[in-house]
């Protein structure tokens, strides 16, 4: 699974406790104001998602919880706002609120969050596999855990993504929720069930992991991506350097389809085409 996430550098987190149709966001009962708002702001900022999330049915004068998520490598972030309705986004300036700005300080989440993708209008499979996952997930981190609308490769549910560093798993069950919170609180990667960190390219995603495995001392964000080189015949060079160190890393692999095909989802009308990394090499540089 590792080189699957679909790259994403910033989420906008709306929570929502309607029904969600096959294009949630687009399709929900917020006004279209607001959501011209909202879809501009993510529409000016590069490789940004909104999504819709949830935990519980909102009760009457509640308070409603957007994230604006940073999951950048250079300073992942959240912020959590409360809000009395929903008009009260046209009055954030999300790239401030992305970008970390002094005005919005006392917003500044400290505890991550945990996204299991449970969009079963958008596919079956995420609603059938997300749900269980999610309970459990919930019964480990409490209100860290939500629900949330299509995160991207229903093949691979349940999807679970970890904020703010951004790192998606995939086919995610009960019995995996505890090992995977279990090494993030370690500050290190499941590798069994991780589908890459989203802020990465996809071959700098399975780099990631096959660094990490060959170096399992290397734990939490303690490494920068530098630089992505992609030949045609499917050669790649990654680049990593250790942040406070002098120490850099750099990976050498091969990507190709293998011809295997499977369907992307439940619904089997369309198929796509596996790929597979290999041919790993690695240079260490201090």
């Amino acid at each position: 699974m590792p080189g699957t996430a679909p790259q994403v550098h910033s989420f906008l987190l709306i929570e929502y406790s309607g029904a969600w149709g096959p294009k949630a966001f687009e399709e929900s009962s917020i006004t279209e104001e607001v959501k011209s708002h909202i879809s501009q702001a993510a529409a000016a900022i590069p490789k940004c998602k909104v999504l819709l999330v949830r935990r519980h049915p909102l009760p009457p004068g509640a308070p409603i919880h957007f994230f604006a998520v940073n999951a950048s490598q250079d300073s992942p972030s959240i912020h959590d706002f409360q809000l009395s309705g929903y008009d009260d986004l046209l009055k954030i300036d999300v790239k401030a609120a992305l970008s970390g700005d002094p005005v919005y300080a006392a917003h500044h989440r400290s505890d991550p969050l945990f996204l299991v993708c449970t969009h079963g209008r958008r596919d079956n499979c995420c609603a059938r596999r997300g749900i269980s996952v999610y309970k459990a997930l919930e019964l480990l981190v409490g209100e860290a855990a939500w629900q949330c609308s299509h995160l991207g490769g229903h093949r691979f549910a349940a999807n679970v993504l970890c904020l703010p560093s951004g790192y998606l798993y995939g086919r995610v069950d009960e019995e995996t929720v505890m090992p995977m919170v279990d090494a993030f609180n370690r500050g290190t990667i499941q590798f069994e069930k991780i589908r890459g960190r989203s802020c990465y390219p996809e071959d700098a995603q399975a780099a990631e992991v096959y660094l990490r495995r060959q170096h399992p001392v290397l734990s939490g964000l303690d490494l920068r991506l530098d630089e992505v080189h992609r030949q045609e015949s499917g050669l790649f060079q990654v680049s990593f350097c250790q942040i406070d160190s002098s120490v850099s890393f750099t990976v050498d692999g091969k990507v190709q389809k293998t011809g295997q095909k499977v369907y992307d989802s439940c619904d089997m009308k369309k198929t796509v085409n596996i790929k597979k990394y290999h041919g790993w090499s690695e240079e260490i540089t201090a």
